[in-house]
């Protein structure tokens, strides 16, 4: 329940008062699109990090269709980054730092106004705004296994809170609206044994996080895609993902489409999956494709010019640059960007994964309309 209050204080902070901080658009407030306005641009207004978009989409689910297309006069919610405080929270501090002296007492009543506030966004949050209709139940009384695996910050790792963020959706989802807990969790490293053989025969359930391929594309895929396609059922999405491409500045400048890279070596780590790279013709022989065992191999190449773009999440990439002091060095090739979901999947020849699936969409579905998908994200972004 701390998680909830958490960040259910931020929002009714942010109600309470809306003045700006030190930078141009303040978090923990919607803001606007307006013409001329760019994700990146955004980023920067609102965290001094053009680079840091990601957790705009992460909070803003099903709202934008392409990174490098904002429509004009769509709200986006802008959450709070780091040790970033909110505008009402800003406003706050400043004015009881030159109150008279009534303003301690002012601020106990405002305390007690915010706590009465979350206490009953709570009292109503852990209901759907409609009884859902029983779930067929007779195909799940069994233990459901599930299957997950680690070191993918922040979606799943043994030293995340609750295990990540896709683990808390995935639990929460799980158990909104009194069902059982008659399901385990288990974290077995080696992803490259997840879909098979343990899911293909039958060890596991279900599985996550993994990304859905576009399967209307299906001829353009490789083979592990449409192996995807053809054996997995996978949920509505836990999270939205943008992948996007790096290259060096000066070079990479010119790239507007998946064409202009044709003949250039692109670094992807191994064990990524591929299937935005094959709907886009990014395959040999058109390009050459690097794959280290890092996202850090990667760009350490584009810098000691051993491949020309390095194509990785945007969260990843902003974390690696900030942390290998690239920033100045590279530009970002927005245009060949895309967004992917990220799923719990289930083999299609499972006669109780749709069941499992029901269950658990429905339980997704109502931790976004009661408000607690943001309150969970808050907390591991």
């Amino acid at each position: 329940m701390r998680f909830l209050t958490s960040a259910l204080a931020a929002a009714a902070l942010s109600g309470l008062a809306g003045m700006a901080t030190a930078q141009d658009i303040a978090c923990d407030t919607t803001y606007t699109v307006v013409s001329g306005d760019s994700l990146s641009a955004i980023s920067e207004r609102a965290y001094e990090n053009a680079n840091a978009y990601q957790i705009i989409f992460d909070l803003n689910p099903g709202v934008l269709t392409s990174p490098n297309l904002v429509p004009v006069g769509v709200k986006l919610y802008i959450p709070c980054r780091g040790d970033q405080k909110p505008a009402a929270a800003t406003a706050t501090a400043a004015a009881t730092a030159t109150a008279d002296p009534t303003a301690e007492a002012a601020a106990e009543a405002t305390g007690a106004q915010i706590d009465e506030a979350v206490d009953e966004v709570l009292a109503t949050a852990t209901q759907p705004e409609e009884d859902p209709a029983p779930i067929e139940m007779a195909a799940t009384t069994e233990m459901i296994r599930i299957l997950t695996g680690s070191d993918y910050a922040p979606y799943v790792g043994d030293d995340l809170p609750n295990g990540g963020f896709s683990t808390e959706l995935v639990e929460r989802a799980m158990l909104f609206g009194g069902q059982p807990a008659n399901y385990r969790i288990d974290v077995i490293s080696d992803w490259g044994a997840h879909l098979s053989p343990l899911l293909e025969d039958g060890a596991y359930d279900l599985g996550y996080p993994w990304f859905q391929p576009n399967c209307d594309e299906y001829s353009k895929l490789g083979p592990s895609s449409q192996w995807r396609c053809d054996n997995l059922l996978f949920s509505q999405p836990l999270h939205e993902i943008v992948v996007t491409f790096y290259g060096r500045r000066g070079e990479a400048d010119s790239i507007r489409q998946p064409e202009d890279a044709f003949g250039l070596t692109i670094c992807r780590p191994d064990g990524y999956f591929t299937h935005d790279l094959e709907a886009m013709g990014l395959v040999e022989p058109q390009i050459t494709r690097a794959a280290p065992n890092t996202p850090d191999d990667c760009f350490e190449m584009l810098r000691d010019g051993t491949t020309d773009l390095v194509s990785v999440n945007a969260d990843t990439s902003d974390r690696t640059l900030r942390k290998l002091g690239m920033q100045d060095d590279v530009i970002e090739v927005i245009d060949l960007s895309t967004i992917q979901t990220l799923h719990v999947v289930g083999m299609r020849g499972n006669p109780a994964t749709r069941i499992h699936m029901r269950r658990l969409d429905r339980g997704l579905r109502d931790l976004h309309q009661t408000g607690q998908f943001r309150a969970i994200a808050a907390q591991h972004l």
